[in-house]
């Protein structure tokens, strides 16, 4: 079994960002990349991407392939220096406008 990590908007709100928690990709990086290195050091196997609603129908105005991308790319350089360390693609659903 592999354990995963919690409450991603939870933390960042702690960390200290405002918003939307998939925002914070763009606005606040830093924070994104240690949410994930928090949960890394407390023993999760992986992270998820900040990516759970970054879509186009629930992001207008927001360009969501550049979001995700460095979500993913974010979530990726926080395996550094852990060994054994996933990261997984969040998609959550897709909504109406």
């Amino acid at each position: 079994p592999l354990l995963g990590d919690g409450a991603n908007g939870t933390l960042l709100a702690e960390l200290g960002a405002t918003g939307r928690p998939e925002l914070a990709v763009l606005e606040r990086p830093d924070l994104v990349r240690e949410a994930h290195r928090r949960y890394f050091a407390a023993g999760s196997d992986f992270v998820e991407t900040d990516t759970y609603s970054a879509n186009r129908l629930r992001m207008d105005g927001v360009d969501v392939v550049a979001l995700n991308r460095s979500a993913a790319a974010l979530a990726r350089e926080a395996t550094e220096g852990f060994t054994d360390r996933y990261v997984m693609g969040a998609i959550g659903p897709a909504g109406k406008k």
